[in-house]
């Protein structure tokens, strides 16, 4: 069974003012992806870049955003 990955989940690993949020997102994004059950789509990725750049309490720098969409990239996408 595949587990289809929103933009919410994403953002979740780069919210530390959302520890437990985090902790989860990142225990379902592990869980799934060693079982190649992930799946993204390029609509997600584009908006988890503008949701961690801009929206978050502390966003992340445009380096590291910009990182992150290319190691989510590798994973299947819809």
């Amino acid at each position: 069974m595949k587990a289809f990955f929103d933009t919410n989940i994403l953002v979740y690993l780069f919210d530390t003012g959302a520890p437990a949020k985090q902790r989860r997102a990142r225990e379902l994004l592990t869980q799934h992806t060693l079982a190649g059950e992930t799946l993204l789509s390029t609509q997600v990725l584009q908006e988890f870049y503008v949701a961690v750049t801009r929206k978050l309490a502390t966003p992340l720098d445009l380096d590291t955003a910009y990182q992150a969409v290319r190691e989510l990239a590798v994973m299947p996408a819809v």
